[in-house]
């Protein structure tokens, strides 16, 4: 395996603490830990946004971690409400503890690469104190003074940052994902200018420069065969813009191809394969793709793309880590039966999902909070209109934190047909079961309440074509 990892997106200091036996001739990495005043029943290793390993939580707060990664690499730690962001490598061993109600004034921790841990979280701290961290506020500005408040944030960074590479031991490849971080963080941001500065000052972004005139070729520059690179998010986010920028443009010049979602997939690999010469870094960027198409809507939806990557890749890490998202979908296969949820109406009457038996059921999972799910409802309206004479029922479930503002909004606006809300919202029972972590979610089910597509088509997409197979496959069958 190699050193690549899925450096974690955000920056956020969750709140975390740990404590436990280490054992200092195991290969593992080893995360102990005590969290007071904790309510969770177990604690989780992330890479990234994908869940590495996990624990029991001792009912006193106390757990033991163990698992394995080949090489260096960024983990989150967390008992899903508080956690820490840390830097392991093979063999270390770290110990937190920590108050859970007062996080941030009671954590420590102690064991191995404690320097490279407390620059993280020291490093988050001044990116929130300088102004770095508020994107918004930093790209109101015009650019002259934008580019000097960019560059005056990331050299206080930078004086902590010299200090820690003035001591001994610090891990190398952390001094130079560190290092990076100010080259590439200030080609990110200056490569976001233009958008964001549009939309804060509601310019056309098309009309906004960038903030300097290099910005392009600088990106068009990027080292492709460095892998500690990877450790750098910033660095990972530039490449991710080179290979939308080249996947549009091949798109562009193929009048041929038909800009779908499952298309536009196909040319990204494309785009991937062409633009990163050095298999190990283009099998970083496939496999992130790979899995957010696998995590968004299961193995099946991708079984050419996922056949070609294990082919080529020779990563165990990225195959036990597809595997894991294979299992997590496996129940909701196309035919898997579906329990009979209970939801409540308008008027707070329960609502059986069985009630709608002998129909196609078409499920709309959203909230009145979504902006994509309201752009949604005038395509649903067409769509219930066309099959209003078919058997598809069509089901709208809220997952608002409360009801009263469901009602307002299905009230004022009129909404009808089978307007239903489900309790506890993202961990409600059809939530959990579809594995809903986005929305507007849809779900098609056959006429015996078994799946046909967890994560179907949404109405402003084609799945017309999908309700039109289903319906005359039952229409033939009973004849």
């Amino acid at each position: 395996m190699n050193k690549t990892i899925l450096f974690a997106i955000t920056l956020v200091v969750l709140n975390s603490a740990c404590t436990g036996v280490l054992d200092p001739d195991s290969d593992d990495f080893i995360v102990a830990g005590h969290i007071e005043n904790t309510t969770s029943d177990k604690v989780q290793v992330f890479i990234g946004d994908d869940e590495w390993e996990s624990a029991a939580m001792g009912e006193d707060g106390k757990f033991n971690l163990h698992f394995d990664f080949d090489g260096p690499a960024y983990f989150t730690v967390t008992d899903g409400r508080v956690g820490y962001k840390v830097f392991m490598s093979p063999g270390d061993s770290i110990h937190v503890s920590g108050d859970a109600e007062n996080f941030e004034e009671t954590a420590e921790v102690t064991g191995d690469n404690t320097e490279e841990i407390n620059y993280i979280r020291q490093k988050a701290q001044l990116e929130k104190e300088t102004g770095l961290h508020n994107i918004m506020q930093l790209m109101s500005r015009e650019a002259t003074e934008y580019l000097a408040a960019k560059d005056s944030a990331l050299k206080v960074i930078r004086t902590h940052y010299e200090e820690l590479a003035d001591k001994e031991d610090i891990h190398p490849d952390f001094l130079a994902a560190e290092n990076a971080y100010f080259t590439y963080s200030s080609l990110l941001l200056d490569r976001m200018y233009p958008m964001y500065h549009g939309y804060v000052t509601r310019k056309d972004p098309e009309t906004v420069a960038p903030p300097r005139k290099s910005v392009e070729d600088e990106i068009a520059m990027l080292p492709k065969t460095n892998k500690t690179l990877l450790l750098c998010e910033p660095f990972v986010e530039l490449i991710e813009f080179e290979i939308m920028r080249l996947s549009e443009s091949i798109l562009k010049s193929d009048t041929t191809v038909e800009p779908t979602l499952e298309t536009y997939a196909d040319i990204s690999w494309r785009a991937t394969d062409s633009l990163l010469p050095e298999p190990d870094i283009r099998d970083f960027f496939l496999f992130q793709r790979l899995r957010d198409e696998m995590d968004a809507k299961g193995a099946w939806k991708v079984e050419d793309r996922l056949a070609r990557f294990r082919e080529m890749n020779d990563n165990e890490e990225y195959e036990r880590r597809l595997k894991k998202i294979e299992e997590k979908w496996d129940p909701l296969k196309p035919g898997s039966d579906v329990p009979d949820f209970t939801f409540a109406d308008i008027d707070g009457e329960p609502v059986q999902l069985s009630d709608f038996r002998g129909q196609l059921v078409y499920i709309d999972i959203w909230a009145t909070w979504c902006g994509p799910c309201i752009q949604e409802h005038p395509h649903w309206d067409n769509l219930k209109a066309d099959y209003s004479e078919h058997p598809v029922a069509f089901l709208t479930v809220s997952v608002d934190n409360s009801p009263e503002t469901w009602v307002k909004m299905v009230t004022d606006k009129g909404m009808d047909g089978n307007q239903l809300y489900v309790e506890n919202a993202w961990k409600s029972d059809i939530a959990k079961h579809f594995l809903v972590n986005s929305i507007p979610r849809f779900i098609l089910l056959d006429t015996e309440g078994k799946v046909i597509d967890p994560a179907a088509e949404r109405p402003s997409g084609n799945i017309r074509e999908t309700l039109n197979k289903h319906l005359s496959e039952g229409l033939s069958a009973s004849r």
